[in-house]
């Protein structure tokens, strides 16, 4: 029969082959630390509190706005930027070898004429323009709230670097988004371990019983 001892340590060693949320790395990836809607102007102008967000492009028309707009916001505060403009935030974590992204977020349309897209970036350092890790396209957006994402696995020369994020739109007019998060899964060679120790320890138990 296993033990307390054994059976603690076969969930330690399976909960180490899990994503881990680094949101927290970042400021305000889901805009809910906003302290009021601001549009058009971008998401650093200095009057506005749109906390951990800057410019990545010259705004023309974009910005955040609070649930009850009239184009329905997703939760709280959301974004929404123009075509062929975009955003950018700048985290904390140091990347590891062998680290892979799991990132995402919702986005809609504002209507049906509308064939927005959203560019979503991984890129290491304090530049934006520089350094891209991997990116996704959403293809073209619906009307409906939705969950978009996919993985992004670092690169050799990100290691060691700290991760931002942009967000740019592309298609046509605008794309509205929110609810950002990104989790990292441990390296392969991690999650093998953690396999091989499971194995280990199941072994061990069978002995014990015999």
């Amino acid at each position: 029969m296993m033990g307390p001892c054994l059976a603690v340590a076969i969930l330690i060693a399976a909960s180490s082959a899990q994503a881990a949320s680094i949101d927290s790395s970042f400021t305000n990836l889901d805009f809910d630390a906003s302290t009021q809607a601001y549009f058009p102007g971008g998401f650093d102008n200095a009057t506005y509190n749109i906390p951990g967000w800057r410019d990545y492009t010259a705004i023309t028309d974009g910005g955040i706005e609070f649930e009850g707009a009239w184009w329905s916001p997703y939760q709280a505060y959301s974004a929404f930027v123009k075509t062929g403009e975009g955003l950018y935030n700048s985290s904390s974590y140091v990347i590891q070898s062998g680290d892979v992204f799991q990132v995402s977020a919702f986005a809609k349309r504002w209507n049906a004429n509308d064939l927005p897209e959203m560019v979503v970036t991984l890129f290491y350092g304090a530049d934006p323009s520089m350094n891209a890790i991997g990116s996704f396209n959403t293809g073209a957006l619906t009307g409906t709230w939705t969950s978009y994402g996919s993985t992004i696995s670092a690169t050799a020369g990100s290691v060691g670097q700290t991760l931002g994020v942009r967000v740019v739109g592309a298609g046509t007019w605008f794309t509205n988004f929110d609810e950002l998060s990104i989790n990292v899964i441990p390296e392969p060679a991690s999650v093998g371990l953690a396999g091989v120790a499971l194995i280990g320890l199941l072994t061990a138990a069978r002995r014990r019983v015999r």
